[in-house]
């Protein structure tokens, strides 16, 4: 098998068609990347690369390789850059759970305001009494609960400070956090 580091290198070498200008590309030397090329031929069994004193030249090999290298390389940075916009909320999906009661205030303009900053999110909504949204918490069946003040449950805090009967409140803020504790008063 090959890393993608062996790809980097192979698809630079590929380009400049000069294993100077790519070892100058790539921030190191030339023997190192000779050996890199060298470990990826022996690993897919083939010669890439035809190599004279004065030249380089992909193989017939090489330059099929060399499509599917570029794809790999880009598929590899699509998946970096998704983990990082998963893990930054900007994609993938929430299941929220509500008190039957936030449906008519509270709720509609949270959703809306999701929607408008993370569309990629997807948003799964479903009602439930505080009891059952504490137990579908700790099975992690919702990823949020909403639910009016008082909450009496052990291990959630009822005076979170920063839902305390605030007009806003921002997804982000909501994608932070697992217990929404939704004060009764008016907005």
């Amino acid at each position: 098998m090959f890393e993608l580091s062996q790809l980097r290198c192979f698809t630079t070498v590929a380009t400049e068609l000069n294993f100077r200008r790519a070892a100058e590309r790539l921030n190191m030397t030339q023997p190192p990347l000779s050996r890199q090329i060298q470990l990826l031929e022996h690993n897919l069994g083939v010669e890439l690369f035809t190599r004279s004193t004065r030249s380089v030249a992909l193989t017939a090999a090489g330059r099929a390789f060399f499509i599917e290298a570029q794809t790999l390389l880009e598929r590899a940075q699509q998946a970096a850059l998704s983990a990082r916009r998963f893990a930054e909320g900007d994609i993938g999906s929430v299941t929220i759970s509500f008190v039957g009661s936030a449906v008519y205030e509270f709720l509609p303009r949270v959703i809306a305001e999701a929607r408008l900053k993370q569309p990629q999110v997807k948003i799964s909504l479903t009602e439930m009494n505080t009891y059952q949204q504490h137990e579908a918490l700790r099975a992690r069946r919702i990823d949020l609960g909403i639910v009016r003040a008082p909450l009496f449950q052990p291990g959630y805090d009822a005076n979170h400070s920063c839902w305390r009967c605030r007009p806003i409140i921002g997804w982000l803020t909501l994608t932070q956090s697992r217990w929404l504790i939704w004060m009764a008063c008016r907005f």
